[in-house]
């Protein structure tokens, strides 16, 4: 009995391994992309941003949000765990930390991890702004 206590503590540590993971993964990507990392894991209000990112480019400052969601294994659509309302909270999170980025553009995406025994395969989406 004592074994399936400690069953939740050792699947919860292993999502947080799972999800650490898919964002250093998105994160790399994004850097890849001319991105800088700002913060992890930022709150605004109730909303939590998995990574805020920034550009200096000619016509001004870049903040960008990316949601990032994580699997393992194969045959999941992460898209459909992306709401229209995460989205919405996501371009709202966007207006307060563009003051504080000192941004003029801001722009959200969703990045999709999975993570297969014999891969890793990540995918960006932009979002339309709501």
């Amino acid at each position: 009995m004592a074994a399936e206590l400690k069953t939740p503590k050792i699947n919860k540590l292993r999502d947080q391994e799972t999800g650490q993971r898919g964002e250093d993964l998105a994160l790399e990507l994004a850097v890849s992309r001319g991105w800088q990392a700002w913060q992890r894991q930022v709150r605004v209000g109730k909303t939590e941003i998995d990574l805020a990112l920034l550009r200096d480019r000619p016509d001004g400052r870049h903040l960008l949000l990316l949601e990032v969601k994580t699997t393992r294994g194969d045959g999941l659509d992460h898209a459909r765990r992306w709401s229209s309302a995460q989205q919405r909270r996501l371009w709202r999170a966007a207006e307060v930390l563009v003051e504080q980025a000192e941004a003029s553009h801001v722009e959200v995406a969703l990045v999709l991890v999975q993570l297969a025994v014999d891969r890793e395969t990540v995918t960006w989406l932009d979002a339309q702004p709501f």
